[in-house]
């Protein structure tokens, strides 16, 4: 999966020689605040080797056969003073959830994982990781601005 969506990317990124980047619009229900973000759709090729992929993994992790996808939203690019307010996901479609680490130039960015009993976990990746969490159950995002340029996932 890594060696299919990283190249890809590389070859769509703006000023890549396949620019596809379009213009993203804040996300619905007051999750984010969102400074110029973009978004690159997946190819159907592509996304159907991922959800195929991503759906092994899940599986594997929640011990459940039944998981069927239900949401995929291409590549998000966040850019320099982005923000993704604190939230929890719909329950009926996101119980297990994944985010792909991309690509990011400048600082990290973590994602923020906040547990029942107040304690607080921040994720760091690298590009070609993944981190997968409940994130119908758990609140999570990344409350803090973006210092970085570019940060995609």
């Amino acid at each position: 999966m890594k060696d299919s969506l990283l190249p890809w990317y590389e070859m769509h990124k703006k000023n890549g020689p396949n620019d596809s980047v379009q213009h993203h619009n804040v996300i619905p229900g007051g999750y984010s605040h969102a400074v110029d973000m973009s978004t690159l759709w997946l190819p159907r090729d592509l996304k159907n080797i991922l959800v195929s992929e991503m759906r092994r993994v899940l599986m594997w992790w929640t011990q459940d056969n039944a998981l069927h996808e239900t949401a995929t939203f291409g590549v998000r690019i966040y850019h320099r003073e982005s923000m993704l307010i604190n939230h929890v996901d719909v329950a009926a479609t996101h119980i297990a959830s994944a985010v792909i680490q991309i690509a990011q130039n400048g600082v990290g960015w973590p994602l923020e994982i906040l547990h029942p009993d107040g304690t607080c976990s921040e994720v760091y990746l690298q590009p070609g990781e993944m981190v997968l969490y409940e994130g119908a159950r758990f609140m999570h995002g990344r409350p803090m601005r973006f210092n970085g340029t570019d940060f995609a996932n």
